[in-house]
């Protein structure tokens, strides 16, 4: 087996998905890998660089879905994408949250959204408002299912999730339009 950057995301994804965010240290990934920690440094510099791959990978569908950068979507469509690709993994909303505040991935997550915007003829200013309630929103959902299953509570209602986030995406809208 040979370490390379891919194997090493793939790792820490499957981390993720296992044991959350929490769990995920360089150290960790090494040991999965049976490779001793400095090993990954050869392909990653940091774990900020490791969370930002991982994010850009959670998002590959919102980002870039056909392998090639297609017309843009409605934005509830892309929005509802950007939901459901985050919560396919276990503390995903924070991985991305966090990758989010580092400029090269906001830039094109926002390029992203800002073309669906536009092509709707929405304020371009509703783009950057959208991203903040989406992955708001993302993480507040995703800590009341953690909750649920830790406590072995009532799950979250999955209809009602989904259509609460469609209401917060057509009432931005709504407002960017007047």
């Amino acid at each position: 087996m040979a370490l390379n950057r891919s194997l090493i995301l793939d790792t820490a994804l499957e981390l993720l998905d296992a044991y959350g965010l929490a769990d995920v240290t360089m150290r960790r990934v090494a040991g999965a890998l049976d490779v001793a920690p400095g090993a990954l440094y050869w392909h990653l510099s940091n774990k900020q660089e490791l969370i930002a791959a991982m994010a850009r990978s959670i998002l590959a569908p919102v980002l870039d879905p056909d392998g090639e950068r297609s017309e843009a979507p409605a934005v509830g469509d892309l929005l509802r994408s950007f939901r459901s690709a985050v919560l396919a993994h276990r503390d995903g909303a924070d991985v991305v949250s966090s990758a989010l505040s580092t400029p090269p991935l906001q830039a094109e997550v926002l390029e992203r959204v800002s073309a669906a915007v536009a092509a709707e003829g929405v304020d371009p200013d509703a783009a950057l408002v959208l991203l903040h309630f989406g992955i708001g929103a993302v993480v507040s959902e995703q800590a009341a299912r953690q909750l649920a299953a830790d406590a072995d509570g009532e799950p979250v209602d999955e209809e009602a999730a989904a259509a609460a986030f469609d209401r917060g995406v057509a009432t931005i809208l709504a407002g960017a339009a007047q």
